[in-house]
């Protein structure tokens, strides 16, 4: 798609640069581009612009819709290299990260409340280590 694009342009581009060419020399009198008469000049200048303007202005419009191809190309390329390269890695999605984040905030609010419990336990236990203690020693 690129090469074929950038060949259509090359090819409009020398075929206005040589029609220009051929019409600033095209003249009725040749001795008048010869010795500098004005009026060839003239004749060239009036016609030419308008038509080289309309042919370059043709010719950018090529260039724009080249580098636009180009540009969606590169995209496309690229984002299938990322997409590779990521599959490649065994890297997890958004959804499985997000998904394991809350598994692991409710394990550790879990462990939390363990921790509270256990505490409570041990305090329960030694009260009543102390209350045997003091049962055998009387």
């Amino acid at each position: 798609m690129f090469n074929t694009s950038f060949r259509h342009f090359t090819d409009r581009f020398f075929r206005v640069v040589r029609a220009n060419q051929l019409s600033e020399l095209e003249t009725d009198e040749p001795d008048q581009y010869l010795f500098g008469r004005d009026k060839f000049n003239e004749d060239a200048m009036s016609q030419s612009p308008n038509r080289m303007f309309d042919e370059f202005a043709k010719l950018m419009t090529d260039a724009a819709g080249v580098a636009q191809g180009a540009k969606r190309e590169v995209e496309t390329a690229f984002r299938a290299q990322m997409e590779r390269f990521m599959s490649d890695m065994d890297l997890v999605s958004r959804d499985e990260f997000d998904a394991v984040k809350d598994m692991a905030i409710k394990a550790l609010d879990e462990v939390d409340k363990l921790e509270e419990r256990l505490s409570a336990v041990e305090e329960r236990l030694a009260a009543l280590d102390e209350t045997a203690k003091s049962d055998s020693s009387e």
